[in-house]
């Protein structure tokens, strides 16, 4: 059966990113170029769907050996970030709990599988949860498990009906965490002011060596989200400057955001004073994990905030369509991983 369904979203997803990227005129791989894939990943297992992102990136930054499709990425990832280890770890209505040490948003209310909980894990009523909630009146809600690009996040604002929570929670499921709406610095919330405008922060570390790739997520004019789906992702450099070039959800290219902000050169805030932190992070709580995609961002008060971490599946293919294959430095020690 498991077999049978994997074949069935192969071919599902192949189908839909063929159909959905026609548009770009790819370029086609040579047979050399396909050679050299597989001679640079050996004992990985080849589709035709990667091949798929293969032009795609070929078509955005010219050929690279070390691109890694989905496919042949999370063969490698599933040894690396080994999930019996780590699904666990990634609820969200418990990271705060898990590792004070990080700067999360604060929570006002988390739900556990149905029951209510407050900041302090103390065990709170339902009709106690919402009363908090309407004394805040602005917050965020988000599920906390089986979360992917952004759904099912809501801001919440001005909200003073218990009914109307009621229909809010019953959206949510049993699992899901009420926690603050964060105020962003002014540098990164003028780029658009209705969405939270977040860096991913891909870091890599194995055999004690460590780097890291950076995207700045912006939301799109009016957008909540800064998600791939609503907004353009950036590459930033090694300095914290962003690049020319910010790219959407089908890959055409912009050059500035809908208000008219340009990306080339834009400096971002504390930059590297985040990067420290999130690899201080990597060392010290996830030495047991390859990767790590974090969403992060820099507050009103000039302080770096998590998010959220992604460990058992963080993924890379947008990253790399919009950075270039940064997982170049680290092929061999990839490679040591999946021929463990």
């Amino acid at each position: 059966m498991f077999e049978s369904s994997k074949r069935l979203w192969y071919h599902v997803g192949y189908y839909r990113l063929t159909k959905r990227f026609q548009k770009l005129d790819l370029p086609k791989l040579t047979s050399e170029e396909k050679r050299k894939i597989k001679s640079t990943w050996p004992g990985v297992h080849f589709y035709d769907m990667d091949f798929v992102h293969a032009r795609i990136f070929k078509k955005i930054h010219g050929f690279s050996p070390y691109y890694l499709g989905p496919c042949w990425y999370n063969e490698i990832r599933a040894k690396m970030n080994p999930s019996e280890q780590l699904l666990a770890l990634e609820n969200k209505a418990l990271c705060d709990v898990y590792f004070p040490q990080m700067s999360f948003p604060d929570v006002y209310v988390r739900s556990l599988n149905g029951s209510f909980f407050d900041r302090e894990m103390n065990y709170i009523s339902k009709e106690e949860a919402k009363k908090k909630l309407i004394e805040k009146k602005n917050f965020v809600i988000k599920p906390s498990i089986c979360t992917n690009q952004g759904f099912g996040v809501k801001k919440v604002s001005m909200c003073s009906d218990s009914k109307e929570l009621d229909a809010i929670f019953e959206d949510e499921g049993k699992d899901f965490i009420a926690q603050e709406v964060l105020r962003q610095a002014p540098e990164l919330e003028r780029l658009n002011p209705t969405s939270l405008n977040c860096f991913r922060v891909t870091t890599m570390f194995m055999n004690n060596k460590f780097g890291f790739s950076t995207c700045l997520k912006v939301g799109k004019k009016g957008a909540e989200r800064d998600n791939w789906n609503t907004g353009y992702w950036v590459k930033v450099t090694d300095d914290g400057k962003c690049c020319k070039y910010g790219y959407d959800y089908n890959m055409d290219s912009v050059e500035k955001t809908d208000n008219g902000i340009i990306f080339e050169n834009l400096v971002m805030p504390e930059y590297h004073k985040m990067i420290s932190h999130l690899e201080s992070m990597h060392r010290k709580i996830f030495p047991n994990c390859g990767v790590i995609g974090w969403d992060v961002t820099i507050d009103k008060d000039y302080e770096v905030r998590i998010i959220e971490y992604n460990i058992s599946d963080p993924g890379t293919n947008i990253e790399q369509f919009v950075c270039g294959d940064f997982f170049r430095p680290f092929r061999n020690e990839m490679l040591d991983y999946l021929n463990r």
